[in-house]
């Protein structure tokens, strides 16, 4: 059966980082993907369909890293990134990596200044997607640091 909006998951591999990541994304096959991606990979990860969503999470919960598709109903990723980097505390400062196709130029900057810290381009490769958990696992000083 398929994760659903607002799905927790805890894989049965233990990871190297203890990252709880918060994955935003209104297609349900990508979250699928996403899913049995972080699982293979022995992340723990909380599934939300839409920015408000996500938004709503981030504010009731810690998370390490958000995974943030940018086009979504109710709240695009743009604007629940903008959202979350106005919270209190560490919230603000939760590594945000944009998930989406677009690669032009234009949507970079626009990411960039709306706060996102780094990219991750559709289709996604296990290989990228590991990469990126790691370099901004590794940059925290600890989860819920």
């Amino acid at each position: 059966e398929a994760p659903t909006a607002s799905w927790s998951h805890k894989a049965n591999e233990v990871s190297a980082l203890s990252l709880h990541i918060l994955v935003a994304e209104d297609n349900e096959m990508n979250r699928k993907i996403i899913g049995h991606l972080l699982d293979r990979l022995g992340y723990t990860y909380t599934l939300t369909e839409n920015g408000q969503e996500a938004v709503d999470r981030v504010s009731a919960e810690d998370f390490d890293l958000i995974l943030m598709d940018i086009r979504m109903p109710v709240m695009s990723g743009l604007d629940a990134t903008r959202l979350i980097r106005q919270m209190p505390g560490r919230k603000r400062n939760i590594p945000i990596l944009a998930v989406s196709a677009d690669t032009l130029e234009e949507q970079f900057e626009e990411c960039k200044s709306a706060g996102i810290n780094d990219f991750i381009s559709k289709p996604i490769s296990r290989s990228e997607l590991e990469k990126k958990l790691l370099q901004y696992g590794f940059n925290q000083s600890g989860p819920n640091a």
